[in-house]
């Protein structure tokens, strides 16, 4: 698989890259949706396909960090997620917890549910990428998911009807 092979030369070598589902990738401590990579690349001709997947990449891997100080709320938007890729971080925080030496620092992910599989998350809108904003992340914001998720629903709806 070509993302795999793209995947592998961006991390470091111990970095483990797990697939969760079909759409799913765990690149470390990320996740990875490729799902959200399909519709681009149904567009593009084959000659321009591994070379877009090859610029997109990178961005995912090492997404842009979700400051640590919340100066403004505009990048919030709310996302729906399958609920196991919050197991899969719960089950991260549980090794963490019975090997401490691991030192995988990952935190719980806030979220409402919606409906089935799915739940409602907060994330950050970045220019490249969405990054998920887990329980730590709101706790260094002094904030709490239930006052932002009403938020970034507003802000969902101001946003101009092209794009995504």
């Amino acid at each position: 698989m070509e993302v795999r092979r793209i995947i592998t030369g961006l991390v470091d070598p111990d970095t483990e890259v797990a697939e969760l589902d079909g759409d799913l990738l765990r690149v470390g401590e990320i996740v990875i949706g490729l799902g959200n990579l399909r519709a681009r690349w149904n567009q593009l001709v084959p000659e321009e396909r591994l070379p877009w997947l090859s610029e997109t990449l990178p961005s995912l891997v090492a997404p842009p960090a979700i400051p640590t100080r919340l100066k403004t709320t505009q990048p919030l938007r709310p996302g729906l997620r399958p609920r196991s890729m919050l197991e899969s971080a719960r089950l991260a925080n549980l090794n963490s917890e019975i090997n401490p030496g691991a030192n995988l620092n990952r935190s719980l992910i806030p979220f409402q549910p919606f409906g089935g599989d799915l739940v409602t998350v907060l994330l950050w809108d970045a220019p490249t990428t969405m990054s998920v904003v887990n329980q730590s992340q709101l706790d260094d914001w002094g904030a709490r998911f239930s006052d932002l998720l009403p938020v970034a629903v507003d802000n969902l709806e101001d946003m101009p009807d092209n794009g995504w």
